[in-house]
């Protein structure tokens, strides 16, 4: 038996192989003719990224994933010409990314940590829309041909529908030194398991947070500091369990207090509700809220 290497012949020719056999004076010939063909390319195939709803809480089949985090896919290739192996992922399902996000190097930056033509696809947090089912395949191709192989997963949903109010425990007093009762509620998720309520003052916030305060245009600077929480400070974090709670002491001036959700799924949800605090329960003596 005679074993060629691989690649030894070229697609689209035809190759004739003949071997003589010899025996004292006799000898046998035997002829054998070979179409070389392109081959089916290389082996691959995408892992799964993790899991985070080990409880088959959504009830699906596919693995559940966090819009909000990294997801991660990585493609496992095997070659017979490492040499030749060039990689380019795609999207096939799912919300469509933004165009030229797997071929301009700019876009590509902004949506991956990772090259589009590297084995393992990092999507970056909040690329993708919770709630959703996506796609993604990986085209392996070397000398012997190409191969595409495809994973897909779903984003879990956000907590969303939510509220936090603040009301003053003595409506008659009123001021940054007197207790304020904290609650939240309404965001429809049986799955919560912890809620964190942060106080945003627009005196100590960034200039261009203070500049866009109480803006609810998703793209303004405030709007994005209630889910960075950019400048905002921790004043108490509970258990779903308890979804109200008495503070004692609010800064005085224009506040934001903003309740960040976190679910099972390490899925997060943001509400804020705003107020002014005065120093003392005379308006008329106090320039914090004009």
């Amino acid at each position: 038996a005679v074993t060629l290497p691989a690649l030894s012949l070229s697609a689209g020719y035809t190759y004739r192989f003949t071997v003589t056999y010899t025996k004292g004076s006799r000898s046998s010939v035997s002829t054998q003719t070979v179409q070389a063909v392109s081959g089916a390319g290389p082996e691959v195939l995408v892992q799964e990224p993790e899991t985070i709803d080990d409880a088959g809480l959504l009830g699906g089949q596919l693995p559940v994933v966090s819009a909000q985090d990294s997801v991660f896919l990585d493609a496992v290739v095997n070659s017979l010409d490492e040499d030749s192996l060039e990689l380019q992922w795609t999207q096939e399902g799912g919300p469509p990314l933004p165009a030229g996000a797997f071929t301009d190097p700019d876009m590509a930056d902004e949506l991956f940590a990772s090259s589009p033509l590297s084995s393992t696809l990092i999507v970056r947090g909040d690329t993708l829309l919770p709630s959703s089912t996506y796609e993604f395949c990986v085209t392996a191709t070397d000398a012997t041909g190409s191969r595409k192989a495809c994973a897909s997963f779903m984003t879990a949903p956000e907590p969303a529908g939510g509220y936090v109010e603040v009301e003053a425990a003595d409506a008659s007093a009123a001021t940054a030194f007197s207790p304020y009762v904290v609650s939240t509620g309404g965001w429809g998720a049986s799955n919560i398991e912890s809620f964190t309520f942060y106080i945003l003052s627009r005196a100590t916030a960034p200039a261009d947070v203070a500049a866009s305060w109480l803006s609810e245009d998703e793209t303004s600077a405030f709007a994005q500091a209630v889910k960075s929480l950019e400048g905002a400070s921790v004043f108490a974090e509970v258990p779903a369990s308890t979804s109200s709670l008495t503070t004692q002491v609010m800064p005085a001036g224009e506040i934001a207090v903003i309740v960040e959700v976190e679910t099972s799924f390490f899925t997060r949800g943001y509400a804020w509700t705003s107020l002014c605090l005065l120093y003392t329960s005379d308006a008329a003596d106090d320039l914090l809220c004009v």
